[in-house]
């Protein structure tokens, strides 16, 4: 277990093992390295600026304002809790089995990041996951969720999506279809489509599909538009 660690420069750590918390750290950059390595680091004390990681897996609390991650590897689970006001961007690539990012007003992670499954709460979520095949688990964002993929995206049994303003690019697929869905506009450049949304009013902005967009609106949905919608093929259900 750790005490209280602080650094007026960097910390590095390295574990084979499992490296818990008593009290809060405190560093300039943090660096979690070892493989198979089990980090559980959730002291809401703890407070740093940078984080690079190769290891097993993570579960982190940073309070401070901005995070910004380098590269970033787990082998299991990378979960991450910035507090109710941080923002976390990045400068390398996140790579993890499955990624929870919790807390701060924005998550900007627009790397060519590679994650099994997402899940998320937080005010703005910007993410790149270019993994050939990814997840999503629960997804609320109280303002806007924007997506890019080369991949395919899909949701998880039983599980939904929430932001004020859905975007969906990259060359990707998306099949999110699930019915707890909730968004009020969408603007789209990608490869193919399948969506619900169970709010009462979706505005379609600039929507882009090189292939088929399907769109469901549930039993009573109104979809305007502010932009065009140029696809392959359109099918539009529910309202």
């Amino acid at each position: 277990t750790l005490g209280a660690v602080t650094t007026t420069g960097a910390l590095t750590l390295s574990t084979t093992g499992a490296i818990s918390q008593t009290a809060a750290l405190s560093a300039t950059a943090l660096t979690l390295n070892g493989t198979g390595g089990a980090y559980t680091l959730a002291n809401t004390g703890n407070s740093f600026t940078t984080l690079d990681a190769n290891t097993g897996s993570i579960n982190l609390y940073n309070a401070a304002a901005a995070t910004s991650f380098g590269t970033v590897t787990t082998t299991g689970a990378f979960a991450f809790n910035t507090g109710a006001t941080g923002a976390v961007t990045q400068t390398g690539v996140l790579t993890a089995a499955s990624a929870d990012l919790q807390g701060g007003t924005s998550y900007t992670l627009t790397s060519a990041n590679s994650i099994g499954s997402v899940t998320a709460s937080t005010g703005t979520l910007s993410l790149t996951n270019n993994r050939s095949t990814s997840t999503l688990g629960a997804v609320t964002t109280t303002g806007a969720l924007t997506l890019s993929t080369t991949g395919t995206i899909s949701q998880l049994a039983s599980t939904a999506l929430t932001a004020t303003a859905l975007t969906l690019n990259g060359a990707g697929n998306y099949s999110l279809a699930n019915t707890g869905n909730s968004f009020n506009t969408l603007a789209a450049n990608t490869g193919s489509i399948n969506l619900y949304n169970s709010a009462g009013a979706t505005s379609f902005g600039t929507v882009t599909t090189t292939g088929a967009f399907a769109f469901n609106t549930g039993a009573a949905g109104v979809v305007t538009q502010t932009g065009v919608l140029p696809a392959a093929s359109a099918d539009l259900q529910g309202g």
